[in-house]
């Protein structure tokens, strides 16, 4: 019995360590280093005053210049880039009709400042903004590669903004949350994933995204389950039916395959209506807002 319980959670370890590696997440690209960043808007409040309000953080308006001012822009590796290297800025547009827009020029000191024509900057587009490096060699002979950093997506732009919409904090919003996205490779669904979930307000885990809204959280963390009811249930079965096979005609191990067979079924059955019990609780018992939909 110790022995079969054994083999039980080998081919359990097994199952679990094979569907981990079955989506592997690629290693990250070289990241710089870019610890001042400070992007905005020029608006004018009801007032006449100019007031600098953060692209990132708070409501942001079609038609209006967007100032970057970029310090400390170093390679992954500490080493400040040098002032005659070129540094690429773009301002990547998100949705149709959203265009992306190059900047390029010197970082002296460490310090890109820019200015974004507000053209390109179209009503309901989401911007980010992604700083390239480009490969070299130091003085000194440190070789460095190609390296960028992306930020998040900033709220889709407005036609207006009401004053009280105007944010002083000039920085990234929650930049901190994506560097996790920022040892993912670039350029891989994974990453993809990870900042959409960024995006709407989720958190990246290593399950997938879970959402912030309860009723999304509920039926993501229902889906988990039932995808890791469903893989123990076909590991027991498999266990129960190598079980039976080997059982060579051992009325006591016979039995408790049949047994391990069984209950497995039952729990394969009880996955399956599990979806149904849990609908009716959550809408009919408990009126979990958009748990039905």
């Amino acid at each position: 019995m110790e022995r079969m319980r054994k083999l039980a959670l080998v081919v359990l370890f097994s199952f679990i360590a094979f569907f981990s590696h079955s989506n592997p997440i690629s290693a990250a690209d070289p990241t710089p280093r870019v610890p001042g960043k400070e992007i905005w808007q020029e608006r004018t409040d009801a007032n006449g005053t100019k007031q600098s309000c953060g692209f990132f953080t708070g409501c942001t308006v079609a038609g209006t210049d967007v100032k970057i001012n970029l310090t400390g822009i170093a390679y992954n590796n500490g080493k400040v880039v040098p002032d005659d290297v070129y540094v690429q800025v773009d301002m990547i547009g998100k949705g149709m009709g959203c265009p992306d827009y190059k900047l390029v020029g010197y970082a002296v000191g460490g310090r890109w400042q820019s200015t974004v024509p507000g053209d390109k900057i179209k009503t309901n587009c989401q911007y980010a903004l992604r700083v390239t490096l480009p490969s070299g060699t130091f003085n000194d002979g440190t070789e460095v590669e190609a390296q960028t950093y992306e930020s998040p997506y900033a709220p889709e732009a407005q036609a207006a903004c009401s004053d009280d919409e105007c944010d002083s904090d000039l920085g990234v919003l929650q930049s901190s949350l994506y560097e996790l996205c920022s040892q993912i490779k670039k350029g891989t669904d994974q990453y993809d994933a990870c900042m959409t979930c960024f995006t709407n307000n989720g958190v990246w885990t290593a399950v997938g995204c879970i959402p912030s809204k309860p009723e999304s959280i509920i039926q993501t963390i229902i889906t988990i389950g039932l995808a890791v009811g469903g893989g123990v249930v076909l590991v027991m079965i498999l266990v129960g039916s190598f079980m039976l096979s080997v059982s060579q005609g051992d009325p006591n191990k016979t039995k408790e395959a049949r047994e391990i067979i069984t209950s497995a079924i039952i729990g394969l059955l009880f996955v399956i209506f599990s979806v149904t019990i849990l609908q009716f609780i959550g809408v009919s018992i408990l009126h979990i807002p958009g748990f039905g939909e």
